[in-house]
């Protein structure tokens, strides 16, 4: 019988509940449009901002593409500048090995040159008369094919002096 009575009270209960002034409030048909037209507009309000964003996320992808397009053609001119500047301290080096390189042949065709004015100050100056003693000291005997050689030359003997 309990189990009669249970739903029985609920049903009462809920018809008292709807003829009161409170429960008719809470299912007024005014209030309920009310309600669903001012959600509906914040759902269109909302809607329209994330439309709103959705453009200006797409914009700010659309930049940051370019962005990206344009950090990828800097970075070839970075990599090329970076070349560039390499290859110039390598022209630099290069430049000064030829200048000690050429700093060097000056030096050493200035050596060369001072050696041709001594020996050609040698060679013009008159020989000292030697005695035919001292003449046929330098000079050999004779070899079996019939040619002389001279031991010292009057060159070298005046090199050995000075």
């Amino acid at each position: 019988m309990s189990r009669l009575l249970l739903p029985l009270l609920a049903a009462l209960g809920l018809g008292v509940f709807a003829t009161s002034p409170a429960g008719a409030a809470l299912f007024d048909d005014n209030e309920a449009r009310r309600q669903v037209a001012t959600e509906r507009k914040r759902i269109d309000d909302v809607s329209a901002q994330v439309g709103a964003q959705s453009q200006q996320l797409d914009q700010i992808g659309s930049r940051l593409g370019r962005i990206e397009e344009a950090l990828g053609k800097n970075q070839a001119v970075l990599d090329l500048f970076r070349e560039i500047e390499g290859l110039k301290q390598e022209i630099a080096r290069m430049r000064g090995q030829v200048e000690v390189l050429a700093n060097g042949v000056e030096q050493a065709q200035k050596r060369q040159q001072d050696f041709y004015v001594d020996l050609d100050t040698r060679l013009r100056r008159p020989a000292p008369k030697a005695s035919s003693s001292t003449r046929s000291a330098r000079v050999w005997a004779r070899s079996k094919k019939g040619s002389a050689r001279i031991s010292r030359c009057w060159i070298c003997s005046a090199r050995s002096r000075g």
